[in-house]
């Protein structure tokens, strides 16, 4: 009988050990799919965490080259900013010189008009001239003509005087011809060319009378020009 309860004693402790083991095994099994669960989770934060980090180093890349191009640019914009700032100077300088090529112009146009006014004041003073010297050389022409008129009734005076009769016989005519200034000699001939001695003798008496003479002294002396220079 103690034997029997020995037996069934063990029976019973190998039976609960065979469930522990069982629950052991399960419980293994169970730890096992976690482990296995947790490795492939690992795996998933591995490669994860290498695309992290692929695209931190590209972002890193990105970044300095964001840095180089910012740097660039800053050396571009100071440049930009001297050349500004030299092309301020240069339009500066340029508006000071084209004040003062203005100021030349205004000055230069001033003196223009003046010049202008003084050449039209000057042309009417020398219109003015010009009409005082035609009326000079008009005056002047007209005493010369009535000095030469004079004269040459003086030598046909004297001419008529020498036989003591009144008026220039065909003879004496010659002889006035003859007396007859060089300067009216030429225009006197060219005269007494085309006019004779009896187209003058208008009366056919055979003497030119002074009215005869005056007449011929009329033409000679409208045929006459004076020198003016």
């Amino acid at each position: 009988r103690c034997w029997t309860k020995s037996w069934k004693a063990v029976v019973s402790t190998q039976s609960t050990g065979e469930a522990n083991n069982a629950k052991l095994e399960a419980e293994i099994d169970r730890l096992k799919g976690e482990v296995e669960k947790m490795i492939r989770e690992n795996e998933k934060f591995a490669e994860n965490n290498k695309k992290l980090e692929e695209q931190v180093s590209a972002l890193s890349e990105e970044s300095a080259k964001f840095q180089e191009n910012n740097r660039v640019l800053q050396e571009n914009t100071e440049k930009l900013e001297a050349t500004n700032n030299q092309l301020s100077d240069n339009v500066a300088a340029l508006e000071e010189q084209a004040q003062k090529f203005k100021d030349v112009y205004e000055k230069l146009k001033a003196q223009n008009e003046k010049l202008a006014k003084t050449r039209d004041e000057m042309e009417e003073q020398l219109r003015g001239f010009q009409k005082l010297q035609e009326a000079i050389f008009s005056q002047l022409d007209e005493k010369m003509r009535a000095m030469d008129r004079s004269l040459l009734e003086k030598i046909a005076a004297d001419i008529e005087m020498m036989d003591a009769e009144q008026g220039l016989s065909e003879e004496e005519f010659e002889k006035f011809l003859l007396r007859v200034p060089s300067h009216l000699k030429d225009k006197f001939h060219e005269v007494a060319k085309q006019h004779d001695f009896s187209s003058y003798d208008a009366n056919s008496d055979n003497v030119i009378d002074s009215e005869e003479f005056g007449k011929m002294l009329d033409q000679v002396m409208a045929e006459e020009h004076y020198d003016k220079e």
